[in-house]
């Protein structure tokens, strides 16, 4: 799975994105602290993304 790897233009179920995303989360411990920042940052954005395609939320 790559980190960088956007999911809004793809047609996946937003359970599957917020999965995804989670994955993402968890590889975050494993890159440089000078980094974790801007990857909670895109993530972030995703996770949004992906629940505003959930109805009822």
């Amino acid at each position: 799975m790559s980190e960088n790897q956007n999911y809004e233009g793809e047609r996946l179920d937003p359970l599957v994105k917020i999965h995804l995303i989670k994955e993402e989360i968890a590889a975050v411990p494993n890159s440089p602290l000078s980094e974790h920042g801007e990857k909670f940052d895109q993530i972030h954005q995703k996770l949004n993304s992906a629940l505003a395609d959930i109805e009822g939320i």
